[in-house]
């Protein structure tokens, strides 16, 4: 986002000015937003691209949505702006814009806490309930040590998100030595090795290959915690990731009660699915109830206050038989999610958030 931006938005005139020149920009640097191009390519059908009106009118509506609304490319397909009013457009809430505010309600210092997942580990370890141990290519001693305790574990890299990169270990299945092992788990760089989660089979049954976890997303104004959204992840197949954008599926849950309230979403190559059961498992999504959702809010009331400098979080939470653990935290959680899998724009709690008006 940018000072065109600010200025722009809302003042049709102007609208049209910035959304030209960036458009003429865009023709003579055509490498600069390849995206644009790329989206267009993956989302449009192939037969309307060969409508060269058709594709001009379009171009520029992204180009509108992206420097003047904060709407990245891929959000443009997949809050279907196209078939929107600039009414119906101010009620979601874009990549960019969402962007900017974030950097307004934190520091570099304390999102560093939770984007280091041991940091993170270190500062919210009683919540942990298991081992995590960090690892790089001059431990080798502490891998061992720690394999010799947990022989299944899983592995996630230190640079990496959204459930990228993850990936389980059964080290009694591994035709390698461990020196072999070793240096292909830290071949990607520096890592962190995590206890496997046993999850309550309460949430199991929706989908037992992965642990099925609620994304809790929080904002702290100092004094008083306010709960935004929270949804339910699930994975799919022989996948132990739950993220929607890589194979998973979410759905949306009360706040109060803990029941789901949308059927599980997931996007596809750009391709929208829903399902009121979970595809594989038939498990019932819609209408079901989280367990123990009161003691799940007791602990994110507790959470929020451990640092209350980070104002927004997005607490990843599973439920084991010992309780609710955390997974991981999330200092810059999407809005996108919560507005896909609901199909409602995330603008008035958005507004609450900026104006701190709750």
């Amino acid at each position: 986002m940018n000072n065109i931006y600010i200025f722009a938005k809302g003042k049709p005139i102007l609208e049209k000015f910035v959304v030209k020149v960036k458009y003429l920009q865009i023709l003579f640097h055509k490498n600069k937003e390849e995206r644009l191009f790329k989206s267009i390519n993956n989302c449009v059908p192939k037969e309307k691209q060969k409508d060269k009106k058709y594709i001009k009118n379009l171009t520029l509506d992204l180009i509108k949505c992206k420097f003047i609304y904060g709407f990245n490319y891929e959000e443009y397909f997949a809050f279907e702006l196209e078939n929107k009013t600039n009414k119906q457009r101010l009620e979601y809430v874009g990549t960019l814009e969402r962007y900017e505010l974030l950097k307004e309600l934190s520091t570099p210092e304390f999102q560093k806490i939770f984007d280091d997942k041991y940091l993170c580990y270190e500062t919210f370890n009683p919540y942990y309930k298991r081992e995590v141990v960090h690892i790089d290519n001059r431990n080798y001693e502490a891998f061992c040590d720690f394999v010799e305790r947990q022989r299944i574990f899983i592995v996630k890299p230190l640079a990496y998100s959204l459930g990228q990169g993850i990936y389980i270990v059964d080290v009694d299945e591994e035709n390698r030595s461990m020196s072999e092992l070793f240096n292909d788990i830290v071949s990607d760089g520096e890592c962190v090795l995590e206890e496997i989660i046993t999850q309550n089979a309460n949430m199991a049954f929706l989908h037992p290959s992965s642990v099925n976890t609620i994304r809790f997303v929080t904002y702290f104004d100092g004094e008083r915690n306010h709960n935004l959204y929270a949804l339910l992840r699930m994975g799919i197949g022989g996948s132990c990731v739950d993220n929607a954008f890589t194979g998973g599926l979410i759905a949306s849950v009360n706040l109060e009660t803990g029941i789901v309230e949308t059927p599980g979403y997931r996007n596809i190559k750009n391709i929208a699915q829903q399902y009121d059961c979970h595809p594989e498992t038939r498990a019932k999504i819609k209408g079901s109830q989280i367990p123990k959702w009161n003691e799940l809010l007791e602990v994110i009331e507790e959470l929020v206050r451990i640092v209350p400098e980070q104002k927004i979080v997005g607490w990843d939470m599973a439920l084991t038989d010992n309780g609710w653990v955390m997974v991981e935290g999330n200092s810059r959680p999407i809005f996108k999610s919560i507005q896909l899998c609901t199909g409602k724009g995330f603008r008035q709690t958005f507004e609450k958030i900026k104006n701190n008006s709750f």
